[in-house]
């Protein structure tokens, strides 16, 4: 069963002078199945496991999983699209590009019932003070 992308925040405080830390709950935004499948995978859990330490570039991943440069990034784009990973790039001043993948996800709940499963996306995010609804917030 496809859940629609929902946001829900509820307000704990970890004392941030610029902030204040909230765990977000978000459906995920590919069905339940497709997830499980994912996750199954034990090339997807090596990238996962070694992104949850820290960001790291592609390159940092293969070496870190033993993985295939292509293996990698299809599991990359498998998890971006799945909503666990996100990247930044920067471009250095030769014009050379750097892209670090980070994990945006550290709890996944399944839910299991008569209409089917269902998949929650938490993770922890620090919004600045100020921000209102409708404004970005940051990754922790």
């Amino acid at each position: 069963m496809e859940h629609p992308p929902r946001q829900t925040r509820s307000s704990t405080s970890r004392g941030s002078v610029s902030g204040r830390e909230q765990r977000v709950s978000q459906t995920a935004s590919m069905p339940a199945e497709e997830l499980l499948e994912l996750l199954g995978d034990e090339y997807t859990r090596r990238v996962l496991a070694a992104l949850i330490d820290q960001p790291r570039t592609g390159r940092e991943l293969i070496d870190a999983t033993g993985a295939s440069k292509a293996t990698v990034y299809r599991r990359l784009d498998s998890l971006q699209e799945a909503g666990f990973v996100e990247s930044v790039t920067k471009i250095d001043p030769d014009g050379h590009h750097c892209s670090k993948f980070f994990a945006v996800v550290d709890q996944v709940d399944f839910e299991f019932g008569p209409g089917g499963f269902g998949v929650t996306l938490e993770t922890d995010q620090v919004v600045t003070r100020g921000a209102g609804a409708g404004e970005q917030v940051a990754d922790d």
